[in-house]
């Protein structure tokens, strides 16, 4: 993905801006599709979250917040908590506001606890 959108910056002159969106795109969803295989989404952990850059919202409502860059890697069916505490169920990115806070949407996760920080 980096390396796509690094080319279509040296090359954009070149290659015109329709051509640098459609290859940012294709990118894009190749990123998504192996993402997909390798984020188990209901056993994320706080350090899961840490690694993909997520960020914890309060120490009282204790939500991590979804890095805008894994919204559309989100598995449908996904609960969702915003950061005034509505639950919402995801199913598309449709169903919520893409509002963002620090580059992480207003929704996030509960993460489950590791083994290690359980003790």
């Amino acid at each position: 993905m980096a390396n796509r959108a690094a080319e279509t910056v040296a090359y954009g002159d070149c290659w015109g801006a329709k051509f640098c969106q459609k290859e940012v795109k294709e990118a894009h969803d190749k990123m998504v599709e192996e993402l997909r295989k390798h984020i188990d989404w209901s056993n994320l952990t706080v350090d899961d979250c840490k690694e993909l850059r997520f960020n914890l919202w309060s120490d009282k409502l204790p939500i991590w917040l979804i890095p805008i860059w894994l919204l559309d890697v989100i598995p449908a069916g996904t609960e969702l908590t915003s950061i005034s505490g509505e639950k919402v169920v995801f199913n598309t990115k449709e169903d919520i506001d893409i509002d963002t806070r620090c580059g992480c949407l207003t929704y996030g996760i509960y993460p489950k606890a590791a083994s290690n920080e359980a003790e």
